[in-house]
């Protein structure tokens, strides 16, 4: 009998799903051509996801993978489930666990205000640097404390309206298993800055300002600790998953770098989809203490003794798919162009902000600026420019994690930007100085959610994954120089607007 898990991937304009075997292998009923179990919706243009729609595609793409497996030749034993969900995310549910709310998301802007109202108030109080470093994120409108006084200013009746918060991942979980409201874990609890990372535990001093209280948000556990059956209704639809055991789900970055095998400080892990991030995993410190924040970045947990350390970027892959639409363009046809323009020959300065800017700089309000554009500006080299843009605050991280991390450690790369594009590798090889290793599987946080199912449920006989490395791009120091001045321009931009990060 063949024993597997199912891992399902939900991002921010799709969900995914996948069955593995206890090798973190991907199985299917047709390994040459293996078919993409995914359902997609729309981030809509106020950071919000439809919160129906989300859990109908859910449901549709596990019916997806289940009749897949179906018409594999033997016996098969689907032993848990495990949930990668993005991060952040936030979603109101009444007393009977129906949506109160949208799907509130990282790229929600209407708590800016709220957020510089708390920061201010925080800042009168000295707790503004203490808070950071107890939640592990700083006071920004792309997590909940700020979200949800933003929503007491415009929309109260809608937390009037809520009996519990959920993350869109633990709302899919208690839909699944029959209750109102489920856990969240301690990793997804990071990822809406309302936890105290030290205690794993909600955090009193920040509920204490916030128009909501413990009583409004459901208990925290590990996320191998919340496992859970199926309802049966659900058992009935999804025989293959009624003895099954669900894990609470996990924030996606935390399965990403899981999944690319950059699992402790000796890998670096970097992604590109939708969004952008780089990303270290920590252990505790020798005393058991969780590890130090350095300013601009934010530490989450992903169990009991794993943290991950890094920043993240509103706009990643979203800069060249507007580029396209802008200049009605295919992504293929410019990037040929823009590998045709030398490093930083174009002449622009871009700041990559078209839904706000997270690390390092948290300028809640700030948006997309071109500087230096021309009459002879050409399309390839805008391409080029806003590829460069998007690295050169990748390359701000990294600095910013140089503490922690080995002088030789290499970036594994990975998420479909990445995967698509030689060029971004070399041009993150080129920023950074590291070499960058991109990664063969093509769902790394798939596989990473598989991973942490496997380490979790206790009837697992997983052995050890393997990672493969499907190719390596290597930096060329000459280029180091040019790529700094670029890096300086934008920077010099950046504080001209928005001030010192």
């Amino acid at each position: 009998m063949q024993e597997l898990v199912l891992a399902l991937d939900i991002g921010s304009s799709s969900v995914r799903c996948r069955a593995y075997d206890q090798a973190a292998r991907h199985v299917s009923s047709t390994p040459d051509n293996p078919p993409l179990h995914a359902r997609t919706y729309a981030l809509g243009n106020d950071g919000t996801l439809p919160v129906g729609e989300v859990t109908a595609a859910a449901d549709a793409v596990v019916d997806d993978c289940l009749a897949d497996l179906r018409r594999l030749s033997g016996d098969i034993r689907i032993l848990g489930v495990g949930i990668s969900s993005l991060a952040m995310s936030l979603v109101g549910v009444d007393a009977a666990g129906r949506p109160a709310t949208p799907g509130f998301t990282y790229a929600c802007r209407h708590g800016a205000a709220a957020a510089e109202q708390l920061r201010g108030q925080l800042e009168k109080q000295g707790e503004l640097e203490a808070m950071w470093a107890r939640t592990g994120v700083p006071i920004h409108t792309a997590y909940a404390p700020a979200q949800l006084l933003g929503l007491a200013a415009t929309e109260p009746e809608l937390l009037a309206q809520t009996a519990c918060w959920q993350t869109l991942g633990s709302h899919l979980l208690a839909r699944w298993t029959g209750r109102p409201a489920a856990p969240i874990s301690t990793c997804e609890a990071g990822w809406t800055g309302l936890q105290d990372r030290h205690r794993q535990a909600w955090s009193c001093e920040l509920l204490n300002l916030l128009p909501i209280s413990e009583e409004h948000l459901p208990p925290l556990r590990d996320y191998s600790k919340g496992l859970a059956t199926l309802a049966p209704a659900y058992a009935q639809r999804w025989p293959e998953l009624a003895e099954s055991r669900f894990c609470l789900p996990v924030g996606d970055g935390a399965a990403a770098n899981i999944g690319s095998g950059a699992v402790d400080r000796t890998a670096l892990a970097v992604t590109i989809g939708t969004s952008a991030a780089v990303r270290v995993v920590l252990p505790n410190r020798p005393d058991g203490t969780a590890p130090e924040v350095p300013v601009g970045l934010w530490c989450y947990r992903i169990d009991h003794n794993r943290h991950l350390l890094g920043g993240a970027l509103t706009d990643g892959g979203s800069i060249p798919v507007w580029i396209c639409n802008l200049l009605g363009e295919t992504r293929a046809d410019l990037e040929q162009q823009a590998r045709a323009v030398h490093p930083d020959s174009h002449g622009l300065t871009i700041l990559p902000f078209l839904q706000g800017e997270r690390s390092p700089g948290w300028a809640d309000n700030a948006s997309l600026s071109l500087h230096g554009i021309t009459a002879g500006t050409e399309p390839g080299q805008l391409m080029r420019a806003g590829l460069e843009a998007v690295t050169y605050r990748l390359a701000l991280i990294i600095r910013k994690l140089t503490p922690a991390i080995q002088p030789d450690t290499a970036i594994l790369a990975s998420g479909g930007n990445l995967e698509y594009s030689d060029l971004w590798c070399r041009i993150l090889a080129g920023t950074s100085q590291r070499p960058v290793q991109r990664t063969r599987s093509t769902e790394t946080t798939s596989r990473g959610a598989a991973i942490l199912t496997l380490e979790a449920i206790p009837e697992s006989e997983a052995r050890s994954p393997e990672f493969h490395i499907a190719d390596r791009f290597e930096p060329n120091p000459d280029e180091a120089p040019t790529y700094d001045r670029g890096l300086a321009r934008q920077v010099e931009l950046y504080e001209h607007i928005y001030g010192q990060a």
